[in-house]
């Protein structure tokens, strides 16, 4: 399995639910042009407006539905962190490890951090790969029982 972690793109100013600014929208756009992204068989998208705009050109590329899951939000004031981290944890769990397919999964910062370090096992450093730019993504192989970054 192949799983693309995507953050949204460039936001506008505010708070809450923002919508993209137009770099964001640039952003988005480029995304169709990136072959490693048009390979995905299934996109899988936080609710957030920004997300759903920063995929929602590479799913009329693809011609595949985004599929909205509220477990891919970013964390939430009611939520404290061990909460949140159990939420991104039962995610990936349920993720079907063992298929060929390949996975967008556009998120925010904090939820896309605390995928990839909990994604590491015992002899692997993910924390170099925690951090994305807006509108960056970076691939992650499963194999063989345990996650591997592609560089």
């Amino acid at each position: 399995m192949k799983l693309i972690l995507l953050r949204h793109g460039d936001r506008s100013p505010g708070f809450s639910d923002v919508p993209l600014s137009d770099k964001g929208i640039l952003q988005a756009r480029e995304l169709t042009q990136k072959p490693e992204l048009l390979q995905a068989s299934q996109i899988l998208c936080s609710p957030k407006r920004r997300a759903l705009q920063t995929i929602e050109p590479l799913s009329k590329t693809l011609n595949s539905p985004a599929h909205v899951l509220h477990e891919l939000d970013q964390m939430r004031q009611i939520e404290s962190p061990p909460d949140f981290m159990q939420r991104v944890q039962r995610f990936l769990d349920t993720l079907p490890r063992s298929s060929a397919e390949t996975i967008i999964l556009c998120s925010h910062s904090d939820w896309l951090q605390q995928a990839v370090l909990l994604m590491a096992n015992e002899d692997q450093v993910f924390a170099p790969y925690s951090f994305f730019s807006c509108a960056e993504y970076k691939i992650f192989n499963f194999e063989s029982g345990i996650w591997n970054f592609q560089q």
